[in-house]
């Protein structure tokens, strides 16, 4: 077999490897970046609703009194609809 053939079947599979080898790290970076993304979605979304309770909490008042809780919950669905159960 000719030097030249096999030279290039040599750069060609270590491209191909190269290639494969970046196109696996940017997926899994990709899929960090967007858990993060999610992560900050939602924890928003739960101090706005511990802040509320919180206040309301401090009054006195029970858990199961709280008529205010249902319209935060009902608010916070609407504001994300990645959101289907709190």
């Amino acid at each position: 077999m000719n030097i030249m053939i096999k030279m290039t079947v040599y750069t060609t599979c270590i491209l191909t490897l190269v290639l494969g080898l970046l196109l696996t790290m940017n997926y899994f970076k990709f899929e960090n970046i967007l858990t993060d993304v999610t992560t900050s979605r939602f924890a928003v979304i739960n101090k706005n609703l511990e802040f509320s309770l919180s206040r309301e909490t401090n009054l006195g008042l029970a858990l199961e009194e709280l008529q205010f809780a249902d319209t935060l919950l009902k608010r916070a669905k609407e504001a994300d609809p990645a959101i289907r159960e709190i």
